[in-house]
């Protein structure tokens, strides 16, 4: 057969063949039945040509796996991309019998793996399995390399846990009850299009974490970052620690946490948030530790009882703080609370503004908490101040309207 023909060249170059632009695992033996195991026959589609540009395809089907692929530099892995309820995607899977930690492993020839990239494939794994869908070798460096369109049905998801650089991680759904989503360590990369839905993974680690390699992570970006799903007791849902210069764009967060955060900062410097920054609240509050030069572009978040800022940014240095803008919902109203130039902290708290047509009758307050009174009149008064902290504690009017 020529396909044979062609890997046996390979190992033979005064034949004169060079590596094909594409293999499809189907040509080599891959079933994609569910049934078979298809380990050997597209690890032999790997194998044919290691570190030359070549597309290895993965027609749909579910292919079984009993063992990590290991896929080297340049090598395009491509299928037909799934989504949550797709039919017939190109979907690799652990079968019962799978030994290793990750589906398919970043090897590196010399150390290194760069220019390669998978596309448009699901994978699956049984839940707290720990099997990941994509993870770097120890000894990996990854670089300019792409993973995209992607759907994860995995225990974890993408774990770039050595070095990574100038590397593109976009278009990724995770379905199932995935622990760590995206894990990664290096300078200048981009996370863009990363949705989390369904269930929510039991392991204390953050759903996307970047964190510090042998220097400071630096120049990172995430763009356009929704999670959601089930409640989770334990985990964070974005982790920065040990990072510089990070930037994260549109955040949308949707599950609660009770003992975690909606994001983490530690030993991190100049994180800049922009766009909209949604979900924060009591239960899903910012917490920073030891770190310099977080700029909050705008905070949108939930009226869930807070009426403080320091109940939803747990900052142990006010100083290290800023948010330009605040919008707090209550309900099904928002209130545009301050303007970009606005000091919102006062020495490191601020009461947060409400406006009702009355003074609370319930509910707990502090001294200094204001409500702006929203069917003002002439000869009335603009708003009321808490003078005594309680429930509700003692209100006076402020601010006399002429007649």
């Amino acid at each position: 057969m020529r396909t044979a023909c062609c890997v046996l060249a390979a190992c033979l170059p005064g034949l004169g063949w060079q590596a094909p632009a594409s293999i499809n695992v189907r040509d080599l033996g891959a079933a994609g039945n569910g049934r078979a195991d298809d380990t050997a026959a597209i690890q032999a589609a790997l194998d044919a040509y290691p570190g030359q540009a070549t597309t290895i395809q993965f027609p749909p089907g579910r292919y079984k796996l009993t063992a990590p692929l290991r896929a080297y530099r340049t090598q395009h892995l491509n299928g037909v991309a799934g989504t949550i309820t797709a039919s017939n995607p190109s979907e690799l899977f652990a079968g019962p019998e799978f030994a290793g930690n990750t589906l398919i492993e970043l090897t590196g020839m010399g150390g290194l793996y760069t220019k390669g990239s998978i596309e448009n494939l699901t994978f699956r794994s049984s839940a707290d399995s720990g099997i990941a869908a994509i993870r770097a070798a120890p000894d990996a460096i990854v670089t300019n390399s792409r993973f995209s369109d992607l759907t994860l049905w995995s225990s974890e998801g993408i774990i770039l846990d050595t070095y990574t650089q100038n590397t593109f991680l976009e278009h990724i759904v995770a379905c199932g009850p995935v622990n760590q989503f995206v894990l990664l360590r290096g300078n200048f990369n981009l996370l863009r299009d990363i949705d989390k839905e369904c269930d929510s993974g039991t392991s204390p680690g953050a759903f996307v974490s970047i964190l510090k390699h042998k220097g400071l992570s630096t120049g990172n970006t995430l763009q356009h970052i929704l999670i959601e799903g089930r409640s989770s007791s334990s985990k964070s849902l974005i982790r920065l620690d040990g990072t510089k210069g990070t930037t994260i764009q549109n955040v949308w967060f949707e599950v609660n946490v009770t003992n975690g955060y909606g994001i983490e900062i530690e030993n991190s410097y100049d994180v800049t948030f922009t766009g909209l920054l949604f979900g924060i609240d009591p239960s899903r509050r910012i917490k920073i530790r030891n770190s310099a030069g977080v700029w909050i572009e705008r905070l949108d978040f939930h009226y869930f009882g807070a009426r403080r800022l320091d109940e939803v940014i747990d900052a142990d240095d006010w100083d290290s703080v800023t948010v330009a803008g605040l919008r707090l919902r209550d309900g099904s109203r928002f209130y545009n609370l301050t303007g970009p130039d606005t000091d919102l902290f006062e020495a490191g708290k601020r009461s947060l503004e409400r406006r009702a047509a009355a003074p609370p009758a319930a509910g707990t307050w502090r001294v200094g908490d204001v409500v702006w009174n929203s069917v003002p009149t002439p000869g009335g008064y603009a708003g009321w101040i808490c003078v005594t902290a309680g429930t509700p504690g003692v209100w006076k009017e402020f601010g006399p309207i002429a007649p």
